[in-house]
């Protein structure tokens, strides 16, 4: 954390406690608990038990949000390596969800958030049908922007039909990535006869190459799923072909 970050860490702590200093009696029994819970981050936090501190600071937003309290929390979660529980915090700290931030301290927060957005991948899903949810960590994300940490990770899609299908994505800090998906369908089941017209166990297994169109073989149609990526080189497609096996 760079010193002017780390001054920032401790004047929003300052303001936080000035902000409170109120008769305890005259105040509500939630932003005593509150308070009580960002006192014990902060110490957690210099005790380096950055999780813990972030799960203090984070329960003191809950019962009375503040934007001493969301910095906190980012800046924890930042030190816990969770990075993108960071930027939802950053996020909703520059949008205002948690009071008013002070403008001579959003500079600092702006550029906190360009290093967390250094450390992760920027996603968009597009997905046919376009109802289908998107979940990472059982969790739905806006599929128009979501982030994840490299190198992998495991996104869920949830069809509307109900059924539910795992991608393994790369994920490479800096980067943005546009994948484009087609909710698989089953081709239907044929059977192949011997001459004597006894079904066949020697069936052939055909195999196409698919990028992000329908493959069709016989009567079997499948439809394939297409990855591309916005390369930061300029470059306007990158595909990758995915194999489909189909047995008639």
């Amino acid at each position: 954390m760079g010193v002017a970050l780390r001054a920032a860490l401790f004047s929003f702590a300052l303001a936080a406690v000035a902000a409170t200093g109120s008769a305890e009696a005259q105040t509500p029994p939630a932003e005593l608990e509150a308070r009580a819970l960002f006192d014990a981050g902060r110490q957690a936090a210099e005790e380096e038990r950055h999780a813990d501190a972030l799960r203090l600071f984070e329960r003191s937003l809950e019962l009375h949000p503040t934007a001493a309290a969301a910095f906190n929390a980012a800046m924890s979660a930042r030190r816990a390596g969770e990075i993108t529980t960071g930027l939802r915090h950053v996020d909703a700290l520059l949008e205002g969800a948690h009071g008013a931030l002070p403008e001579a301290r959003r500079a600092e927060v702006e550029a906190l958030r360009r290093e967390l957005r250094a450390e992760v991948g920027t996603l968009t899903v597009r997905v046919e049908p376009p109802e289908t949810r998107v979940l990472v960590d059982g969790e739905e994300v806006d599929p128009e922007r979501f982030f994840l940490a490299p190198p992998r990770q495991t996104i869920t899609l949830v069809y509307p039909d109900g059924t539910r299908q795992e991608r393994e994505v790369e994920v490479r800090a800096g980067e943005r990535q546009t994948l484009q998906i087609v909710q698989p369908v089953s081709a239907p089941s044929i059977r192949a006869e011997s001459s004597d017209g006894a079904p066949s166990d020697d069936t052939p297994a055909i195999v196409g190459v698919v990028i992000g169109a329908a493959l069709v073989v016989g009567v079997a149609i499948a439809i394939g799923v297409a990855v591309h990526e916005e390369s930061q080189l300029g470059e306007p497609f990158v595909g990758r072909a995915e194999t489909l096996s189909l047995r008639f």
